[in-house]
């Protein structure tokens, strides 16, 4: 039902674009069957990234919803009434208003409504609430009513808790968008000037005239028309990125044998530690660090491997002697290269690839650092908040583990990097650990600390230690401390969402530039073919 109606309203844009674009190739002064051809094509293009900036405008107006349900599930808690009764009693509420604002929200509620009075389980039904909602939020908030219930937990205090952190995640969204409308509204003004002024220059007669007598004419026009095309939609491609969304490096597992020198496997085949010519290189690779290569790229490297030997629990220095290995691959694997530019006589080429060679994988692996930390910069705050609210309701650190743990995607990342790629989404890793240390038996002391030793946030280690004395201790002055600790990760997501959207507004100069460019293009262009008549 939902993929139907994304695929009526893409069609609904297709179809109310494709005049708009074949006008806009008009005005380039390009023939009609060309600008028929190109309109359609540019068309798509458009109704794909309008799509995917209304999908995320969408996604914003469902946490808008969300809140108002929070609010009021609530205040209805709060005044003594059941879960259930709340939940009726806002369906009710939704469907005798003339509110379209929360036309979503009323239909879902109108069908846990109906579960709800034909006695159906509350899981199932909230099931299909969740379903017909379709909001990732919702999923996060709602989704653990039952194990709230099912563990006698005080469900007023966890779902006023969480319409706090969700209204301060969306205020703290307005006022940063707030912030950047101007650059935005500059930049699709900027990408609209090149058919402005093709339109004042296909207006003024003989001026153009000249540039369409011209045998390259037509074809300049055609490819300016396509760059300023091409600029609006990279303008609406960065509108539409989802900032809270974390990158992902998808290595496939060659690349990590490459790079990395095995599979991460505790059976993998290395060159033995023993070797004294593998120590000799060894050396002597640590020695050209210190000497003349940035040796702060090796001291990355290190980071990085010591953060995935202690996520699998192995040694760091077999670890090490991976990444060693598979250094002196790369080296052997640039010599073919080297001889080659040996019969060519070009010594510095000769020099500088096996020095490439070694960069190149430092730098892979500095970049799988960046993604780690802007990852926990940005998952880490939103779960530590989530895991406090969770147990200032009344859960054990135990079942709070277990409950925030949960996530659509984390059953997904095991059976996923089982195949030829390993997603790099550390924070599901980290989940699906915890989930499976459970499992095992491992106390949350433990589980706690291992996640605190991995971690590279001095506040999210302060945050998770307060929490293994609380495990020990169980004093409501700890818990009080922990949701101050909590609280103050959080100005570490404000400052993750501010960088992203600051390196959003520098995207938005890609778009213009090019625009400017077509700009200037189109207005020289006439005069270029007018000189080159006389």
């Amino acid at each position: 039902m939902i993929k139907s109606k994304s695929r009526a309203k893409a069609v609904t844009a297709f179809v109310c674009l494709y005049p708009i674009t074949v006008v806009a190739c008009l005005t380039f002064n390009l023939n009609l069957y060309l600008s028929l051809a190109l309109g359609s094509f540019f068309s798509l293009l458009l109704t794909i990234s309008i799509s995917a900036l209304g999908n995320k405008r969408s996604r914003n107006k469902l946490d808008e919803q969300l809140l108002w349900l929070l609010e009021y599930l609530s205040a209805a808690l709060t005044s003594g009434i059941t879960l259930e009764n709340s939940l009726v009693k806002a369906a009710n509420e939704l469907q005798g208003s003339t509110n379209t604002n929360h036309h979503k929200l009323s239909q879902a509620l109108g069908s846990l409504k109906n579960c709800l009075l034909s006695q159906l389980d509350f899981q199932e039904s909230m099931r299909i609430f969740l379903d017909n909602f379709n909001s990732n939020s919702a999923y996060e908030i709602l989704d653990k009513l039952q194990v709230l219930r099912d563990s006698g937990a005080r469900i007023d205090i966890y779902i006023q808790d969480s319409c706090n952190m969700l209204r301060e995640r969306i205020e703290l969204t307005r006022s940063i968008e707030s912030e950047h409308n101007g650059k935005l509204t500059e930049s699709f003004i900027m990408t609209t000037a090149p058919f402005i002024m093709a339109l004042i220059l296909n207006n003024s007669g003989d001026f153009s005239y000249d540039l369409m007598t011209r045998d390259w004419g037509e074809i300049s026009l055609t490819l300016i028309c396509c760059i300023s095309v091409l600029s609006l939609v990279i303008l609406f491609v960065i509108v539409s990125r989802d900032d809270f969304k974390s990158a992902q490096i998808n290595d496939s597992k060659w690349i990590r044998f490459l790079f990395l020198g095995a599979y991460w496997k505790n059976n993998d085949v290395i060159i033995s530690n023993s070797n004294l010519s593998f120590q000799k290189i060894k050396q002597l690779i640590y020695s050209a660090y210190k000497n003349v290569l940035p040796s702060r790229l090796l001291a990355q490297a290190k980071i990085q491997l010591q953060y995935e030997a202690r996520r699998i629990n192995s040694q760091v220095n077999r670890a090490e002697d991976r990444y060693i290995t598979a250094k002196i691959r790369l080296i052997a694997l640039t010599i073919p290269l080297a001889l080659i530019v040996v019969v060519r006589e070009d010594f510095a080429a000769f020099v500088l690839s096996p020095v490439f060679a070694i960069i190149l994988q430092d730098l892979y692996l500095a970049k799988k650092i960046r993604n780690r930390q802007n990852q926990e910069n940005l998952k880490y705050p939103q779960w530590l908040n989530q895991l406090t609210v969770l147990l200032n309701s009344g859960l054990t650190l135990q079942k709070a583990l277990s409950v925030s743990s949960r996530s659509k995607c984390s059953s997904n990342v095991i059976n996923h990097s089982t195949r030829n790629h390993a997603p790099d989404n550390y924070f599901l890793l980290e989940m699906s650990a915890i989930r499976s240390s459970l499992a095992m038996g491992t106390t949350p002391t433990e589980i706690v600390y291992s996640l605190s030793a991995r971690s590279s946030l001095y506040q999210v280690k302060h945050t998770l230690e307060l929490m293994t004395r609380y495990e020990r201790e169980g004093s409501r002055e700890i818990l009080n401390l922990i949701t101050i600790s909590s609280s103050s990760c959080w100005s570490i997501f404000k400052e993750e969402i501010r960088r992203r959207l600051q390196m959003r507004s520098l995207c938005y100069l890609l778009p213009s530039s090019i625009s400017l460019i077509a700009v200037i293009a189109t207005a020289m262009l006439p005069a270029i073919a007018s000189m080159t008549l006389n």
